[in-house]
């Protein structure tokens, strides 16, 4: 069940909404819950250099401050570690028209996590050519 109760404020004959309560029993909110998950920039297959670049800070389970970059792929935020774009912006002096990359990653946990990036390569429009045949 799914109560919402509006408060409003009424003020020279309009009315403002000042105040949304959502009220649905336990059950419900469980079965309707998806946890904000936060993908890492090696689970796409590739990434645009071009993408804007996005900080946000957060606190953990033991409530310190943490902040991390991240970037917006279809609604969802995928985290761009610092030695990502360490190696991008290396890999953009040596090629400066890349568009794409892709990162692998290796290991797992804060310490043994190892990043790869590598420049994804274009694919060329190729020409198709017909010989007439008579």
């Amino acid at each position: 069940m799914m109560t919402i109760k509006y408060k409003t404020q009424e003020h020279n004959n309009q009315h403002k909404l000042m105040e949304t309560e959502t009220k649905m029993d336990l059950k419900q909110a469980a079965q309707e819950y998806v946890g904000q998950v936060t993908g890492n920039v090696a689970d796409l297959a590739t990434v645009s250099v071009n993408l804007d670049l996005q900080e946000q800070t957060k606190q953990n389970k033991d409530g310190k401050d943490f902040t991390y970059k991240y970037i917006l792929v279809e609604g969802k935020e995928y985290r761009v570690p610092g030695s990502v774009i360490g190696q991008i912006k290396e890999l953009l002096k040596k090629f400066p028209n890349i568009e794409n990359v892709t990162v692998m990653k290796q290991g797992e946990g804060k310490n043994d996590t190892r990043y790869t990036v590598i420049p994804t390569p274009v694919q060329e429009k190729q020409s198709i050519v017909q010989e007439k045949v008579e």
